[in-house]
This record gives structure tokens, C-alpha cells and sequence, in this order.
């Protein structure tokens, strides 16, 4: 299918997910890591490193928020 890639990919999730999962994780720097803004990040990881209630991961492993 057509349309723009998705600039957080399952393997970008689960490492924002492990960052995030460490109290010590500076946010400004894992966006700046990852090549997203703040907004895309908390939108697919929560603040506690967990899955804020927009994301879901389909089973083919494209992401859907």
C-alpha cells in the first residue's frame, strides 16, 4: 500500500519502551535519538515505559495509533 512510513517502528517502540521503563531516561534526548518529537513518542509509549491506551500493535506488526 501507498502513503508515508511510519516513523516509529516496532523495533523504535521497544526501545523507546525500555528507555522510558528507566526513571533516569531523558526524554529530549531518546526523541532526539529516535528522530521523533515528543508528541509521536508519548503517543505509542507511556511515560512509564508501558502502552498509553491509543497504541495497539497489530499481529503483522504494523503500527496503528
Amino acid at each position: 500500500m501507498g502513503g508515508r512510513p511510519f516513523k516509529m517502528t516496532p523495533a523504535k517502540v521497544r526501545l523507546a519502551m525500555a528507555a522510558m521503563g528507566q526513571r533516569e531516561a531523558i526524554v529530549g534526548a531518546l526523541c532526539k535519538e529516535l528522530g521523533v518529537t515528543r508528541q509521536k513518542l508519548y503517543r505509542h509509549v507511556s511515560p512509564s515505559g508501558g502502552c498509553p491506551y491509543v497504541f495497539r500493535q497489530v499481529e503483522s506488526g504494523v503500527l496503528i495509533s
